[in-house]
């Protein structure tokens, strides 16, 4: 275990601090969990969690051409930037529902209710790395050179 071990902290002190904030679908559905003991309101925090990262990310996705109307690269990658971000966010999409289907499956026979906090949970974790990703991806748009 030794031999693993140096080589093990090594490779985890390159990856940035960043990819550790966000709160994975556990972590989550845990707070509610503990936050509340009828599952019911656990039911109802996890939805609240997921309508605010909802809220959160349409709140970015939709002042992304604001952000690059103010960057100072050429028009030729600012239009590159306007033509892709759409697209990037609907694959987002598409990918967080698919994942988090595909992550339910392996649930089994869960309750009905566990399974739809897991769910909620699993969306809404995959809102805020988007999120964190976008957020940095736009603080680099902003930019001088100087």
């Amino acid at each position: 275990m030794l031999k693993i071990f140096p080589p093990t902290v090594f490779f985890l002190s390159l990856v940035p601090l960043s990819v550790y904030a966000e709160p994975s679908t556990n972590d989550l559905s845990q707070a509610c969990y503990r936050q509340f003991q009828s599952l019911s309101d656990v039911s109802m925090c996890a939805q609240n969690k997921f309508k605010a990262s909802e809220h959160l990310l349409f709140q970015i996705e939709k002042k992304e051409p604001k952000m690059l109307d103010t960057w100072f690269e050429e028009e030729y990658f600012k239009k590159d930037s306007r033509r892709y971000m759409p697209i990037s966010n609907k694959e987002f999409e598409t990918y967080k529902y698919k994942y988090c289907a595909f992550s339910m499956s392996l649930m089994g026979h869960a309750n009905a209710t566990a399974h739809e906090i897991r769910r909620l949970s699993c969306l809404t974790s995959l809102n805020l790395h988007y999120i964190s990703q976008l957020t940095t991806d736009l603080k680099d748009t902003q930019k001088k050179l100087e």
